[in-house]
């Protein structure tokens, strides 16, 4: 599910009863393993996607092959242990 840009309450219901299933989806927006727009307020209707389907697609615009699944978890790893910018 969320391979591509979808509704968050859309991906939900693809798996199963959604009132089930929003737990387990929250908690994989809290962990990164899912994504959303932080320009607006999360909401049933708001988009969800993979953050590995980003990368993949951009691997495929530049005729490379994708990172794996491994890769990208090392990355996100790496970005969650930099220390935080400071404004």
């Amino acid at each position: 599910m969320f391979a591509q840009p979808q509704p968050l309450v859309e991906g939900m219901a693809a798996v199963g009863d959604p009132i089930e299933v929003l737990p387990v989806a929250l908690h994989a927006l809290w962990a990164g393993l899912l994504v959303a727009s932080s320009d607006v307020p999360l909401h049933a209707r708001a988009l969800v996607h993979s953050p590995w389907s980003l990368r993949i697609r951009a691997a495929r615009l530049i005729n490379r092959p994708p990172p794996s699944k491994a890769e990208t978890l090392s990355i996100v790893a790496a970005a969650d242990s930099s220390p935080p910018k400071r404004s």
